[in-house]
């Protein structure tokens, strides 16, 4: 799953890239331990699939894009 919310299409958001503010366009190790440091949370950031709670389905849509990188 890759998610684009960029106008022109130059930069795509990689659905699970949340290891910093910005993004580091890459699906790692770094974005695993922010989802595991907020599980159980209503966190935000690490919420991938918006339902309020960080769980198993934010970690399959992570993990269905790890080692994936940006443009």
């Amino acid at each position: 799953l890759q998610i684009d919310f960029t106008d022109n299409g130059a930069s795509p958001l990689l659905c699970g890239d949340i290891n910093s503010e910005t993004g580091d366009d890459k699906i790692n190790a770094l974005d695993i331990s922010v989802l595991l440091n907020n599980w159980s949370s209503g966190s935000i950031k690490a919420d991938l699939n918006r339902d309020e709670e960080v769980n198993a389905l934010d970690i399959s849509n992570l993990l269905a894009n790890f080692n994936l990188l940006g443009e």
